[in-house]
């Protein structure tokens, strides 16, 4: 029985060099729209309250990170705090 067990890598690397086939067969405007379609689907779907905003703002005032202010962390945008905290954890 053992030996009718793929190990766990072949399938992953069929998938990657599937991936790669199509790919190379794509023009420019055809790789450039899946790009795009990956960039905004692939986001942390987690979802924030405005509860969590709000604390995360809180935290960046009293932990101004470089290249910003107190003045501007309170001025930004909700999904600004939220873009600034990822790339910062990133």
């Amino acid at each position: 029985m053992k030996d009718n067990v793929i190990p766990f890598s072949t399938p992953i690397k069929k998938l990657k060099d599937d991936f790669k086939r199509k790919v190379d067969e794509m023009d420019d405007d055809e790789f450039l729209d899946m790009m795009m379609y990956l960039m905004a689907t692939d986001v942390n779907t987690e979802e924030f309250t405005q509860e969590d905003v709000d604390n995360l703002r809180k935290y960046y005032m009293k932990h101004v990170p470089e290249g910003f202010t107190k003045e501007k962390i309170s001025k930004m945008k909700d999904e600004d705090i939220l873009d600034m905290d990822y790339f910062l954890n990133e």
